[in-house]
Parts: C-alpha cells; sequence; structure tokens
C-alpha cells in the first residue's frame, strides 16, 4: 500500500512498462540510444525487484549511486517530453478526477514515489508515477508521505 495515497482514487492503465522503456530508447538520440541500452536489462530487472516487493515498499532501497553515474542524466531524460511517454501518461490521467493525496484538485503533475535523484531507474516505471495536483507534488517534495 502506498502511504498516505487514497488508492481507491487511482485507476490504472495498463501500461507495458517494458515496451514503454524500449519505445523511449528506440527514439533517442544516437549516444544517449546506446548509454540507455547498455543499461536496460539492469533498469528491467530493477522493475522486476519493485514488482516483487509491491506490498512492502519499504524494503526497497537505492543502488550505489556509482551503479547509475554514466547512465543518470540519459534516465532523467527519458521523463521529459517523449511521445511514448506522452501517450503513457494521457493514458494515465484519462482515469484520474481527483489528485489521490488531497482529493480535491485535479491532477495536473506525476509525482514520483521513489523520487528519481535517488531512484533513476524508476523515471518512467509507471507504478512508480502518481498523477496528482502541483500543491500536493510540491509540498511532498522528494519526500516519501507518511
Amino acid at each position: 500500500m502506498l502511504r498516505g495515497i487514497n488508492m481507491g482514487l487511482l485507476s490504472l492503465p495498463q501500461i507495458d512498462n517494458i515496451q514503454l522503456l524500449d519505445d523511449i530508447i528506440a527514439n533517442k538520440k544516437t549516444g544517449h540510444k546506446e548509454k540507455l541500452q547498455q543499461y536496460r536489462d539492469q533498469v528491467i530487472d530493477r522493475y522486476k525487484f519493485f514488482e516483487s516487493h509491491f506490498d512492502a515498499l519499504d524494503e526497497i532501497k537505492p543502488l550505489d549511486v556509482a551503479v547509475w553515474h554514466d547512465v543518470r542524466d540519459d534516465l532523467y531524460s527519458c521523463y521529459g517530453n517523449n511521445v511514448a511517454f506522452n501517450k503513457a501518461k494521457a493514458k494515465l490521467f484519462s482515469g484520474i478526477a481527483r489528485c489521490p493525496y488531497c482529493t480535491l484538485n485535479r491532477p495536473n503533475t506525476l509525482d514520483h514515489y521513489y523520487d528519481k535523484s535517488d531512484y533513476p531507474e524508476f523515471a518512467v516505471y509507471f507504478p512508480n508515477l502518481i498523477p496528482c495536483c502541483s500543491e500536493c507534488n510540491s509540498i511532498k517534495g522528494t519526500s516519501l508521505f507518511n
């Protein structure tokens, strides 16, 4: 259970996160594409680890900074403006009428449950992304809600 979130408000669409990652990588420019391709299997291993610990998210710890050092910025850039990510994001927003944190406002941003600065491998992993209003997202910052 994600702490501090009204899960009843979330209607999560079916998003193939591995295909999404592959589509994002395919659309990257030379250099970035090759680097992301090198780390693809490690990112997918972390996706699987997340899935296997979904009922015990506190057990998910960041990997040593050195693991992602060479590809951190490339992983961050996956979260930016790109066709594949924008399509998945639109799918996610279409099923949610209110912010799951405050239950008042319409979601207009995505919050990273695990912040992308500590967990860059989850930057575009949809189980880690929570559609919320900008007010709640700015209050939460990079910490986990209690």
